[in-house]
């Protein structure tokens, strides 16, 4: 390396870090809807409990559509409901992600006889099946999931074992 190249790497490196902790989130995963920080501290949240989830919450300054788990008093999953739901949304939503993130992984749950697209309409209608494509990331999953007639969900979680969901006492 040259003289000249040795310091310009330099204030890049240092600018590179200087970006990492700016936010003050050190252990952010992956920055999800613009506001959360998958991994990061959710201490200063708002958070509203879930009725009849344990560890997930709302977040009362955010989107109402959107949920978070908490654990150990970091976020690990932001999942948000979108309108409307149907295959056509769910096929439009798919090939938006694999623009940026390529093919996903097929995880859908159906029942045996439901091997038609209209058949698997029945099973999500019914509650006794789900579509759902993942894309593995370093350190976090996202999912694509439609599991209701109305709204598809977009959820980032942190690809941890272990994450133990966080009870209302624990706050």
């Amino acid at each position: 390396m040259t003289m000249l190249t040795t310091p310009l790497l330099m204030a890049l490196a240092l600018l590179w870090t200087g970006v990492a902790t700016a936010t003050g989130e050190p252990d952010c995963a992956k920055r999800v809807f613009g506001q959360y920080c998958l991994g990061g501290d959710a201490s200063a949240l708002e958070l509203t409990p879930v009725e009849g989830a344990e560890g997930r919450f709302t977040d009362a300054a955010g989107n109402p559509d959107t949920q978070l788990d908490i654990a150990a008093g970091r976020i690990t999953a932001v999942e948000r409901r979108v309108e409307p739901g149907g295959w056509r949304e769910y096929d439009v939503w798919k090939k938006r992600l694999e623009r940026l993130y390529r093919s996903g992984l097929n995880v859908s749950t159906f029942p045996r006889y439901a091997a038609s697209r209209s058949s698997q309409l029945n099973a999500i209608r019914s509650g006794r099946g789900s579509a759902r494509t993942d894309w593995p990331q370093t350190g976090w999953l996202l999912s694509l999931i439609w599991r209701e007639p109305e709204a598809i969900h977009l959820r980032y979680e942190l690809d941890e074992p272990g994450n133990q969901p966080l009870s209302v006492d624990d706050l």
